[in-house]
C-alpha cells in the first residue's frame, strides 16, 4: 500500500484521496510498520513496504519507519508540541476534511503527524551484520540425477531484517528470493555435471552483504537408465515375437 501527499497543484480529487489515505493510515499504524520518504520531486510518500520505500528514494537518511502513535509522556518528552492521542489526531484529519472549502489537507495539519509519531531512522544492511553458511548439501557431495534433489540448507545469523532477503542460485543462475533458509532444486531437467551453488543475503538495496558457495557433483542414474533400457528391449522384443499380419497393421 503506498499513500501519498500531494502538493497544491494538483487536483481535489487526488487530494481528496491523500486525506482518506492518511485516515487510513492512522487506523493502521498499531498493526503495521509503515515507512515514510521523499522523492526527487519533493513527493512526500507512505507505504507498508520497505524495498517501495527504497524504490523512491535510494539514501537510507531519508527513509523513517512510522511505527506506532506513542503515548503522551513520549510526545512530550520528544517533542514541544502539545500531547496528541490516536482517537484526537484522527479527529482532528476528519474535521479537517469536513471544514476544507476545496477538500484539501491543510499543510499543517499534514506537516504535524510524522512529529507526533515515534520515529526511527532505516538504516540498509552492511557487510558483517549477517553470517551465512550453507550446511546442507555437503562441499563434493554427489548426488544421482532425477532421484535425488539439491536440499539446500543454510545457517544464517542474526534472522533477517526488514527488506532483507536470500537469494538461490545454481551455477550463477538465481532460481529463488525469499526469507525461507531452506530450498529444494528438482534434478530431473539437469544434465550430470559439477554445479556451484551460491546462497547469499541482499539488502533493500540489491547490494550483497553475505555469501557463501557449495561445489557438488550430479551424476546419472544408472538404476533408472537400466530399467529404462531393459523396458524399451522388452518392447522390441515383443514386437519382434508378433505375427507378420499384426506387424503391418
Amino acid at each position: 500500500m503506498i499513500l501519498t501527499k500531494y502538493k497544491s497543484d494538483n487536483s481535489s480529487l487526488r487530494d481528496n484521496f491523500a486525506l482518506t489515505a492518511v485516515v487510513l493510515l492512522l487506523s493502521q499504524l498499531s498493526h503495521a510498520e509503515v515507512y515514510k520518504t521523499t522523492t526527487s520531486e519533493g513527493q512526500v510518500v507512505y507505504t507498508d513496504n520497505i524495498n517501495t520505500a527504497y524504490q523512491y528514494n535510494k539514501s537510507s537518511k531519508n527513509i523513517s519507519v512510522l511505527d506506532k502513535l506513542p503515548t503522551q509522556s513520549q510526545v512530550s518528552a520528544t517533542t514541544a508540541q502539545p500531547a496528541t492521542t490516536p482517537t484526537s489526531l484522527n479527529n482532528q484529519v476528519v474535521n479537517a476534511a469536513s471544514t476544507a472549502t476545496d477538500n484539501r489537507l491543510p499543510d499543517s495539519l499534514g506537516d504535524s503527524l510524522t512529529g507526533r509519531l515515534s520515529t526511527q531512522s532505516i538504516s540498509a544492511s552492511q557487510q558483517d551484520d549477517y553470517v551465512l553458511r550453507i550446511v546442507s548439501p555437503k562441499a563434493g557431495q554427489t548426488l544421482r540425477r532425477g532421484s535425488q534433489s539439491i536440499e539446500i540448507n543454510v545457517a544464517l545469523t542474526p534472522s533477517l531484517k526488514t527488506g532483507d532477503r536470500i537469494v538461490y542460485q545454481l551455477n550463477n543462475q538465481t532460481l529463488a528470493t525469499m526469507k525461507a533458509t531452506s530450498y529444494t532444486i528438482a534434478t530431473t531437467t539437469l544434465d550430470p555435471n559439477p554445479y556451484t551453488i551460491t546462497v547469499r543475503v541482499e539488502n533493500v538495496l540489491g547490494e550483497i552483504i553475505a555469501q557463501d558457495t557449495r561445489a557438488i557433483n550430479l551424476i546419472s542414474n544408472n538404476v533408472l537408465y537400466q530399467k529404462k533400457r531393459k523396458a524399451i528391449a522388452q518392447a522390441q522384443k515383443k514386437q519382434a515375437n508378433q505375427p507378420w499380419y499384426k506387424k503391418i497393421l
